[in-house]
């Protein structure tokens, strides 16, 4: 008979119990909104650092992803790329932590992704991007985005061929045209940009010249009416000349790109006169247009009827 009566009272101290901890819960979660809402305040004054500290203090009421994202938004804004100093490397270090603690329970949000990889590339943290990237690719291996960040970053190192390795993989994935010829140009931009450089010269200056050209010449197949890839082509072939100790290659590419450059005008002008308004045209068998400063016709009388009053004496 004791133990019967003693399950209601265990049962209530239980529930009690919970509601205690709900209760303490949501005064908790209450405090930390509190928080939020004035460090927000300071945020928008521009005093981060003070702003950094509330949100500190917010978490540690209540673990939210509104106080992570916040902080992390905050410390981005305070961080300045560029400059070495302990204070700096702190404010990159707590915008990456709370990125990455926000984005655990919002894994989708592509604004805070791109946040988190510039404040890596900002803080000199390229192998953490990387790193970061690769394993988005491993998780989706036909994740165009994660492949054309792979390839980005890479670029941004000087890993130029890393980089086409990426843009390469792009090609052979995309099955929209449009997005094949997108990872074609950025071939063809890449090189080009190397071949701006004066280190660039003689057969690597070529090799890198026929792989652009490659590129284009794969992408005008898709889109043989791209005047943009006409000049691009042009330009490169303008600086593959310079690597030609003969002048007969040398001409021979010289010719390419003037070849390449009247093409991309020839499709500029086909352009442009396609978007100009059409001429309106007199229909057959309609009166001209009259010349403003001619005599109108009295009213009653056909245009160029003879007129009743005599004509003046030509004497």
């Amino acid at each position: 008979m004791g133990s019967l009566s003693s399950a209601p009272r265990a049962l209530v101290v239980v529930i009690t119990a919970l509601c205690c901890a709900l209760l303490v819960s949501s005064c908790s979660e209450l405090e930390a909104r509190r928080t939020i809402q004035k460090a927000d305040k300071l945020h928008e004054d521009g005093k981060y650092s003070e702003a950094i500290k509330l949100y500190e203090s917010s978490l540690a009421d209540k673990e939210l992803a509104t106080g992570h994202h916040n902080l992390a938004i905050a410390a981005f804004a305070a961080f300045q790329p560029g400059i070495d100093t302990p204070a700096n490397q702190e404010y990159a270090k707590k915008a990456s932590e709370h990125f990455q603690a926000y984005l655990k329970t919002n894994p989708g949000d592509e604004e805070i992704i791109e946040l988190l990889t510039t404040v890596w590339l900002d803080s000199d943290q390229t192998d953490v991007a990387l790193a970061y990237w690769e394993e988005m690719r491993t998780a989706d291996p036909k994740s165009t985005r994660a492949l054309r960040k792979l390839g980005s970053i890479q670029r941004m190192a000087g890993n130029y061929d890393e980089a086409l390795k990426w843009d390469y993989a792009r090609v052979e994935l995309a099955s929209d045209p449009k997005d094949k010829v997108r990872a074609l140009v950025q071939i063809g931009q890449l090189q080009y940009s190397r071949l701006t450089k004066s280190t660039m010269v003689d057969a690597e200056r070529l090799q890198v010249a026929d792989s652009g050209i490659a590129a284009l010449q794969h992408a005008l197949k898709l889109q043989p009416e791209n005047a943009n890839l006409y000049s691009l082509m042009a330009t490169i072939y303008q600086f593959r000349a310079l690597a030609h100790q003969a002048g007969w290659a040398r001409g021979i590419d010289i010719a390419s790109q003037r070849y390449h450059h009247l093409q991309r005008k020839k499709l500029a002008d086909a352009a442009k006169a396609k978007a100009a308004p059409p001429t309106a045209e007199v229909p057959e068998g309609s009166a001209p247009a009259k010349n403003s400063k001619e005599t109108p016709t009295p009213a009653g009388q056909t245009p160029g009827a003879a007129s009743d009053k005599p004509e003046a004496s030509k004497e």
